[in-house]
């Protein structure tokens, strides 16, 4: 019931198997999928952009893209001080009718049914699964 979705979460602990799921989702349904892989700055900070967070994420994006075979997949980066509201701008921007954020939350947002909120480390090595 959804064409496309925009997955967002922190770059630095993004675990490319972590996706599988959302990947299965977005497959079932024949939908779009644009995984937004974020890099927030402190205030008064320079930001934590270096040459190897960017190399790590050209490794995580590509692992995403070889685990959606057959899914319209894009990556994107996004740098800022918070990154739900830079998630939902990327998400206004493309027309998603469908957010799943795995971002710290820095304040109550009213959001609408198609945010599907997570816990921040959701795609993250520290996870638990169930059972």
């Amino acid at each position: 019931m959804f064409s496309h979705v925009l997955v967002a979460t922190d770059l630095e602990k993004a675990i490319a198997e972590r996706f599988d799921w959302v990947v299965d989702l977005v497959r079932a349904e024949g939908a779009r999928m644009t995984v937004l892989l974020t890099v927030i700055t402190m205030q008064m900070a320079r930001p934590r952009a270096t040459l190897g967070v960017l190399e790590r994420g050209a490794i995580v994006g590509t692992r995403i893209r070889e685990r959606a075979l057959g899914v319209d997949c894009g990556i994107r980066y996004g740098f800022g001080r918070d990154g739900v509201s830079l998630a939902m701008g990327v998400a206004h921007d493309l027309g998603c009718d469908r957010i799943i954020l795995a971002l710290p939350a820095h304040r109550e947002r009213a959001l609408d049914r198609s945010t599907l909120w997570l816990p921040p480390d959701a795609f993250s090595e520290r996870v638990v699964e169930p059972g």
